[in-house]
Order: C-alpha cells, then sequence, then structure tokens
C-alpha cells in the first residue's frame, strides 16, 4: 500500500509541475506579445508625432517668415523668425510642446527626431527641413514633453533616464528607480507606480487590488548609439489574471483528486482486510471454512482435473484434556506452518473445523495427491512437537470427477477419510478401493 501511495503522489506531483510550467509559458507569451505590441505602439506614436510636427510646420513657417529668410544676414533672420515662433510656441503649449526654433544653418534633407535630454526631464524633439522651393533654407525644430506619448498611447507610460548618460548632470526632480538602481525616475511618476503596482513575479508582472498588470522596458539609444533611456509601459493584463486564477483552480482540483483517491484507497484496503481477514482462521492463518468455499469453488469451474486431501489429528481430544487447550492451539499452529511449507504455493489449505482441514490441488491427479498426502503424513509423524511429541494424522484423497462440484468432492474426501480412521489412522486412503 505505501508504494501504491508513493507512486501515486508522485503522479500528482507531476500533474503540479506540468500545471506550473503550463502557467509560466502563457504568462511568458502573454509578457512577450505585450513587448511586441508595445514597441508597435511606439512607432505608431512616433509616427503620430511627424504628422503633427508636419502639421505645426506650416502653421510654423507662414510667408512672413520666409520673407524673413531672404535677409542676407542669417544670424538676424534667424533671430527675427524665433521671436516670431515664441509667439506662436505659447498657443501650442496645450498640444505639449515646449520648444519651437528654427535653424538656418540646417541642411539635412530628412527629418531628424528622437529623444534628449533638456535642463530638467528627457524630450522627444522632430527637426524637419524648411523648403523654399526645391532649396532647403533651414531646420524647424520642435520639442514635446514625454507627455504626448502618455496621450498617444493610453496614458500608461513613464521614462527612466540612465545615470551614465547624464555626464554629472543633476536632474532635481529624479530618484533611484527601486526596481534598477541603474535608472532614475521622475518623483510624480515614482508615486503613480508605487500607489497602483506591487511587485509579484520579477519585474515583469504586478498586482494590485486583485489586476494583473505588465510592466515592459523598451531600451531608447541616443544618436551615438548609447543606452538612453528606457520606456516603460506598464498595462493591466486580463489574460494572466485568468490563466493564474486557472492555476489555482486545478491546483485546488488537483489536491481535492489526491484526497479523494487516497481515502478510496484507504477505505479499499480496509474492506480488503476485513474480507481477508473474515476469509482466514486466526489462529493458524490458513482460510477458514469460507474463505476455502470461496476460493475453491471458482478454482473447481476452471480446473480440468484436481484432487482434494482431507485430514485431522488422530485423538486431537486426548491432547487437549492431558495438555490443555493452549498446547493443543499450538500443535495446530506447527501442524499448519508444516503442511503450508510442503505444498506448492498455488495449493490451497484450509482449516474446515477443530483439527480437520483440507488441501485443494490444481492439477493433480489421484496418483499425485496420493504422494503428496504421505509425504505430508510422514512429516508430521516424524515431528516432534512441543510437550506434545509425535503427533499422527489420517488423509482422505479423492480426485475431481467431471461431475463434480465443491460439495460432492468434499463428501467424497470426508468418505476416505472415514475409511482411513477405521482402518488404523496414521494412514493416507483413496475414495477409491
Amino acid at each position: 500500500m505505501k508504494i501504491k501511495i508513493s507512486m501515486l503522489i508522485l503522479l500528482f506531483l507531476g500533474l503540479f509541475v506540468v500545471n506550473y510550467l503550463v502557467k509560466e509559458f502563457y504568462i511568458k507569451q502573454e509578457i512577450i506579445n505585450n513587448q511586441k505590441a508595445k514597441i508597435s505602439m511606439l512607432k505608431k506614436s512616433e509616427k503620430n508625432i511627424l504628422l503633427i510636427s508636419d502639421i505645426i510646420e506650416k502653421l510654423a513657417i507662414s510667408d512672413k517668415v520666409k520673407n524673413l529668410l531672404k535677409l542676407r544676414d542669417k544670424n538676424e533672420a534667424e533671430y527675427k523668425i524665433n521671436n516670431l515662433l515664441t509667439k506662436k510656441y505659447k498657443l501650442l503649449k496645450k498640444e505639449n510642446v515646449i520648444g519651437l526654433k528654427f535653424f538656418s544653418m540646417y541642411n539635412n534633407l530628412k527629418p531628424i527626431y528622437g529623444f534628449e535630454m533638456n535642463r530638467k526631464e528627457p524630450i522627444y524633439f522632430v527637426i524637419l527641413p524648411v523648403f523654399g522651393g526645391q532649396k532647403i533654407l533651414g531646420g524647424l525644430k520642435i520639442s514635446f514633453s514625454f507627455d504626448v506619448f502618455r496621450q498617444l498611447s493610453g496614458g500608461n507610460c513613464f521614462l527612466l533616464v540612465n545615470k551614465k548618460s547624464l555626464n554629472n548632470f543633476i536632474l532635481k526632480d529624479y530618484l533611484t528607480y527601486p526596481l534598477d538602481k541603474d535608472y532614475l525616475i521622475n518623483k510624480k511618476e515614482l508615486k503613480l507606480v508605487d500607489s497602483r503596482l506591487e511587485l509579484v513575479k520579477g519585474k515583469k508582472l504586478y498586482l494590485k487590488n486583485g489586476k494583473y498588470y505588465i510592466l515592459n522596458h523598451i531600451k531608447i539609444s541616443d544618436v551615438s548609439n548609447q543606452n538612453f533611456l528606457k520606456l516603460v509601459y506598464f498595462s493591466e493584463s486580463k489574460t494572466i489574471k485568468y490563466v493564474i486564477n486557472e492555476y489555482y483552480k486545478y491546483n485546488y482540483l488537483i489536491v481535492i483528486s489526491l484526497l479523494l483517491i487516497l481515502l478510496i484507497i484507504y477505505f479499499y484496503e480496509k474492506f480488503q482486510l476485513q474480507v481477508e481477514y473474515s476469509s482466514v482462521d486466526e489462529l493458524t492463518k490458513a482460510l477458514n471454512r469460507r474463505g476455502c468455499n470461496q476460493k475453491i469453488k471458482n478454482k473447481i469451474k476452471t480446473d480440468v482435473y484436481a484432487s482434494l486431501i482431507m485430514f485431522d489429528i488422530d485423538f486431537f481430544k486426548k491432547i487437549n484434556d492431558s495438555y490443555g487447550h493452549d498446547i493443543g492451539d499450538e500443535v495446530l499452529i506447527e501442524l499448519s506452518k508444516l503442511v503450508s511449507n510442503t505444498i506448492r504455493l498455488n495449493d490451497v489449505f484450509c482449516r474446515i473445523g477443530g483439527e480437520e482441514f483440507v488441501i485443494y490441488l490444481s492439477n493433480a491427479k489421484l496418483r499425485d495427491a496420493k504422494k503428496v498426502a504421505q509425504n505430508i503424513r510422514k512429516k508430521i509423524a516424524n515431528y516432534e512437537f512441543k510437550e506434545v511429541g509425535n503427533v499422527t494424522i489420517s488423509l482422505g484423497v479423492a480426485e475431481k470427477l467431471l461431475a463434480d462440484d465443491w460439495d460432492s468432492l468434499l463428501k467424497r474426501a470426508d468418505s476416505a477419510l472415514y475409511r482411513a480412521k477405521k482402518l488404523g489412522r496414521n494412514r493416507v486412503q483413496s475414495d477409491k478401493i
């Protein structure tokens, strides 16, 4: 039973491991998919900012500005243009534009855009070439606060600044990011993060008020291709919440199933023991009459040929009278051990009365059964029993006939035993004369 339970526990431990691996796989896939979605969102946001920048450029570079570009003194032209842009910049503040500046010495035909650091915080900039016909007149730099990304991506993102990229420059409103000591985070954003998220797994999965959030970091490099910023997105994941709930649900189911199976095994084994005890003679440990009837009735139907030996102890009453019932019981126990060690494992040995026993021999004809009976008789006759000395037995042997059932076979073996006693005891007698 212990082996069965150990194997069962190992099986269920395997189920726990499989359930855990499945959960981890789905969580990992959800985090990867979320990362891909956020990278796509970043690219989409940048594309939208470029579209916004085109609109701003068309509004900012008016005919009046272009006329100023005709001045011979480029520095004077640049100064006057930026004065005009300052007035327009004040109108664009609501659109998260924090800077609008013209450069006359710009000659790049394509836009330049990305993140950079100003005195207070990281910003996003776009420099658009300004054309006069086919000729490039300069460049318009439009600077955006990071809030533009929050608006375009739904508000669930913030920026981390790499300490190594500051070059000893100090940001007053920034503190060390608790999840990565190499980065700084704005104080306001840190409060937002701390108030919403509690670490669940690594630096990717967080929990707040029963809701799961994924934090994905997108590294951003500067023009020299050095790690400059991390754009961090956090978003609620209903998929992960479902996966984790299912994980615990299946764990509970596994535990309940294990307990139920263990209870079933326990009660089944207990029932089997009760059945076994009810079929076994308590004193000799041989089958009792009930167990004998059940076992031999099943075997006699399938055996083509078989034999039955029936025996009892000669003058057993005298042993009980002379030595007491305790000694008599010891004789029964020793005798049962001798017989059990003599017969085959598939033979059926039973105690059917006080000193009466039967042995059912499968696939044994009468001649073979008589040899077994003689061997048992001699072994017991030559054995020295404690307190009693020598004891003899009388045996009757009957071979199974085609028409025999258990009752008729037992009756013929009993008749043979009766003749063995009548002829002088300590002998083997068959039902065939």
